[in-house]
């Protein structure tokens, strides 16, 4: 995570799903804070069994978000420069919320 420019304080609405770490909220591109999710093309293999993994984490942030609007507030930016931030429904952090589900 890199600081390249100064991000908005906050950004609430309905979030739409790029990623498991990544989402677009009012138009801002916001990576989640302290986490980091396989790409939605990228698969994995565990035990032999292959699987699609980034699907599934993607998938994983859209169930978590259904029918909510986020607040996301951070301070820096990415090198791609999407809002890194901590992003909430009501009183519960997203990004602990996908970490616990692995």
């Amino acid at each position: 995570m890199s600081a390249t420019t100064p991000a908005r304080a906050g950004v609430t609405g309905k979030p739409r799903m790029i990623s498991g770490d990544t989402l677009e909220v009012a138009g801002e591109g916001i990576r989640l804070y302290g986490i980091v999710a396989p790409a939605p093309d990228q698969t994995c293999t565990a035990d032999g069994t292959e699987w699609s993994c980034g699907q599934e984490a993607t998938l994983a942030l859209v169930f978590e978000t259904a029918y909510h609007w986020v607040t996301c507030r951070g301070a820096n930016r990415d090198r791609e420069g999407r809002l890194v931030a901590v992003c909430t429904i009501g009183p519960y952090a997203l990004n602990a919320l996908m970490v616990r589900k692995g």
